[in-house]
């Protein structure tokens, strides 16, 4: 099995782009997680071919280079996990009193991008009853919101506001796992039509 290191203690994936699991601090494939699951090339994906959660567009837009279906298929996770702690985990995460609401808005920022990671955890506060500017910057004032609030209530927030953006984006073919991904540390049921 291979082995790949992260600082991000407690984290774990269970969504259908990337199996990975931390145990004592190193990040391991999870068990029957194989590479040739990880690669698709659905016409209908406007993303393009994606291996690991990251598409061919969002390559392009991150790097600024072009990427082939042979590049993306050939992806290793290593360099994905890699990629993900310097794109997706800010620092101020580290200050969030509760793991699994910091692993909660890295997973989303993963999917959609860390500014609306960011604002679905504003809204969720908002929701809360915060009083708080909903502009994707995550400062002292989101921090202490969001230390503030009891965190699994938070994280059902989260997931709720989550799953409304998801459906907001009008992908049938992807709706059911996006769903199952917003579904990820909630209370059970939270999400309907999982």
């Amino acid at each position: 099995m291979s082995i790949y290191e992260l600082a991000i203690p407690g984290t774990i994936f269970n969504e259908t782009d990337l199996h990975v699991v931390q145990v004592n601090g190193v990040w391991q494939l999870a068990p029957g997680q194989n590479e040739s699951d990880a690669y698709t090339n659905d016409p209908d994906d406007p993303g393009g071919p994606t291996k690991w959660g990251q598409s061919q567009r969002q390559l392009q837009i991150d790097t600024g280079q072009l990427w082939s279906a042979a590049e993306i298929q050939a992806l290793s996770v290593d360099w994905v996990i890699q990629r993900w702690k310097p794109l997706y985990w800010f620092p101020i995460y580290e200050a969030i009193e509760s793991q699994n609401v910091a692993s909660k808005v890295f997973d989303i920022g993963i999917i959609a991008g860390p500014a609306r990671a960011i604002m679905i955890l504003q809204a969720a506060l908002w929701a809360s009853g915060h009083t708080i500017e909903i502009d994707g910057s995550f400062g002292p004032i989101t921090l202490e919101a969001a230390n503030s609030q009891e965190p699994q209530s938070l994280i059902d927030t989260i997931s709720i506001r989550q799953a409304d953006y998801f459906r907001g984006i009008n992908n049938p073919a992807e709706l059911h796992d996006w769903l199952v991904r917003a579904q990820y540390l909630a209370t059970s049921g939270t999400i309907k039509g999982v």
